[in-house]
């Protein structure tokens, strides 16, 4: 949470290598009805401060906002400057699900742009069972809870539908499916990590999920940090 009354948190975070920010979706209460919020794109320096940054929808003079029933918790940097989240329906609501690709800077004007990249109708898409995703050479990668089972996602950046997000179970030692995995990120040598929301993180081995590659499979590599719930993950 950012602000000196915590009023505000933000999720769907990811790092920006053309301008040295951290951006996400902020989100905060508004009004006195309970659970009534707004959502926008927000920047954060060095010192943790955030700013507001205002948001186009694609090539139009409208805004890109996200309703009160909306969420977006998955959100990265691909190597180009743009944003991609996910938004989903609260768990409550039947509705499609978005990905989208916010340009920070389009064509340097300064203006950030959100383009739709697809929608998927499915009330029960895969896309709500991924919590977090990070980017990894032209790929996003994040771990999910299906059935109780944990699973690997990959969206190339390519991608025009949900027909293009693979997913692919593990092989022993495979994470828990208790929990959410509400954090996902890389490092320098483009190893895969991922949060477990209870309080463990796993490096993902074979993360190359093609139809030819040996399923993944997960490392510990800590334990026992605590309760994660409202955690982010970002490559820096």
């Amino acid at each position: 949470a950012l602000g000196s009354s915590n009023q505000m948190s933000v999720n769907a975070i990811g790092y920006n290598i053309e301008d040295n920010y951290i951006y996400g979706i902020g989100v905060k209460e508004v009004g006195s009805v309970v659970g009534s919020t707004e959502k926008f794109l927000t920047r954060i320096n060095k010192l943790g401060q955030p700013t507001r940054i205002t948001v186009m929808a694609g090539m139009s003079n409208g805004f890109f906002t996200l309703s009160t029933n909306q969420v977006s918790v998955v959100g990265d940097f691909d190597k180009s400057g743009n944003l991609w989240i996910v938004v989903v329906p609260n768990l409550s609501v039947s509705a499609p699900s978005y990905v989208y690709r916010i340009d920070i800077n389009y064509q340097g004007t300064g203006v950030a742009r959100a383009f739709p990249v697809f929608t998927d109708s499915n009330p029960s898409s895969i896309l709500r069972s991924i919590q977090d995703w990070t980017y990894i050479n032209g790929s996003f990668y994040g771990v999910g809870i299906s059935s109780g089972s944990p699973w690997l996602f990959r969206m190339p950046e390519t991608a025009a539908s949900i027909s293009d997000v693979v997913s692919r179970g593990f092989v022993a030692p495979a994470p828990p499916g208790d929990s959410n995995y509400g954090a996902a990120w890389t490092n320098i040598d483009g190893r895969l990590y991922a949060g477990l929301n209870s309080g463990s993180i796993y490096e993902i081995e074979g993360y190359d999920i093609s139809a030819s590659s040996p399923a993944p499979k997960a490392t510990l590599r800590l334990s026992n940090l605590g309760a994660l719930a409202g955690n982010d993950g970002a490559s820096c």
